[in-house]
């Protein structure tokens, strides 16, 4: 009978890991990293709710359908990888799980399901991951805010991800550690400065959500060949937030009028999903006034002297120029 069960376990890919305490917390990390000179695993551990949880993972060169969905570019070669990110956190994963085999409402954690972290279906696709690191810091943080967590992306599939308006070609929601989510009664702001607590290495404030990422934690060698080699800076946000690479202040004079003109201020910024970024513009007048606006494109009168001009999108990109009007 104990053979019976194992063989059906092994069937479906689910196999628990044993209870997630004190004593075994580390056990699951060293699933989670492998270990030094490990050999790589062929299963994913995620803390489960009561007990570690683990599930067999698939080539990606062997998925039964859907491969075009899971064509992840090179960002050795690829042209479009912006230059201030770490190629070595933007490997394309190898290994994925069939989420046909992971009910929805499975819980890979204490407090959130399979089926919000990795959705499944015709159009997403039926396969994914997720990184067990960051759902480490998802349980953390939503302990610490002392409110449910409802997630409204998590893991996209490249294909799927390409489909969606303004989404990023290099989202870390393909990457299994990025997802858009909401708490009542916090604002974005304060999520903000909740993610970055809990180890979140970038974020993005939107008109109707707030992103975070964990691109800054180690991958996992479950899903990814050269997973846990390198553990970049937990903080990338502090190198991205002084990288003027990432997007632009852009000026354009319009009429108003037969004598009148305006400066007309907007961003061109990356964005990691579709939708309208939070703006915050302050612009020094060439006589010393200030004004602000929280509008996502600002318009002022068009006068001679120099503008100081500054603006911070999505909360996390901050953009400064000088623009001088003869």
């Amino acid at each position: 009978m104990v053979l019976r069960i194992l063989l059906f376990l092994s069937a479906i890919g689910l196999v628990h890991c044993g209870p997630l305490n004190a004593r075994n917390s580390s056990s699951l990390a060293q699933e989670i990293s492998g270990g030094k000179g490990a050999t790589r695993p062929t299963s994913a551990c995620f803390p489960g709710k009561n007990q570690s949880i683990c599930f067999s993972t698939l080539e990606r060169s062997q998925l039964r359908e859907q491969n075009s969905l899971y064509q992840y570019s090179d960002p050795n070669t690829d042209p479009s990888f912006p230059a201030s990110f770490d190629k070595r956190q933007y490997e394309a994963p190898d290994r994925l799980l069939e989420l046909r085999n992971i009910p929805n409402t499975t819980l890979l954690s204490p407090n959130f399901v399979r089926g919000e972290l990795v959705a499944d279906g015709s159009r997403r696709g039926f396969y994914g991951l997720f990184s067990p690191r960051t759902l480490l810091h998802l349980e953390a943080m939503r302990a610490d805010l002392g409110r449910p967590v409802r997630i409204t992306s998590g893991y996209r599939s490249p294909g799927y991800n390409q489909q969606l308006d303004g989404a990023a070609k290099w989202s870390r929601h393909t990457f299994g550690d990025g997802v858009d989510f909401a708490v009542a009664g916090f604002t974005y702001q304060e999520l903000a400065d909740y993610c970055i607590k809990h180890g979140a290495s970038f974020y993005q404030l939107y008109t109707d959500h707030i992103h975070c990422d964990w691109r800054g934690v180690a991958l996992d060698p479950a899903f990814f060949p050269g997973g846990s080699v390198v553990t970049p800076p937990a903080h990338v946000l502090q190198v991205i937030q002084k990288v003027e690479a990432l997007g632009r202040i852009v000026d354009t004079v319009s009429a108003r009028g037969e004598s009148n003109l305006a400066l007309v201020l907007k961003t061109e910024v990356y964005q990691e999903d579709g939708g309208q970024l939070i703006h915050h513009w302050q612009v020094t007048h060439p006589d010393g006034s200030v004004r602000t606006s929280d509008k996502i494109e600002i318009e002022i009168p068009s006068v001679s002297g120099t503008y100081q001009i500054k603006a911070a999108v999505g909360g996390s990109i901050h953009l400064s120029r000088e623009i001088t009007i003869p």
